[in-house]
């Protein structure tokens, strides 16, 4: 199946999903603001509009120590291919514990 993308181009997964989920966000709270507020919905629409600026910060801390981790991970996995560390030798192994 071919979607006419190269799997360079594609997004990561992980981080369009929450793009999307941060437009998404925009929306809601765009929403809530054009409610006319009144002595019955007030503390709703600030509890509603306050839940969702958590979820929103939330979201880019760990957005940012996921992106973090994969950093760590790649600086990780390029030292352990680039030879930077010794090899273990088969033959300088003696069997003991």
């Amino acid at each position: 199946m071919n979607l006419g993308h190269s799997a360079k181009k594609l997004p990561d997964p992980w981080l369009f999903n929450s793009e999307v989920l941060f437009r998404e966000l925009t929306k809601v709270r765009e929403s809530i603001l054009r409610i006319t507020p009144n002595e019955n919905t007030l503390s709703d629409i600030n509890a509603a509009l306050d839940r969702i600026w958590r979820l929103e910060n939330n979201m880019q801390f760990l957005l940012q120590l996921h992106a973090q981790k994969q950093r760590s991970f790649r600086a990780k996995a390029e030292e352990l291919t680039s030879g930077s560390l010794p090899a273990l030798s088969v033959s300088s192994f003696d069997g003991r514990p």
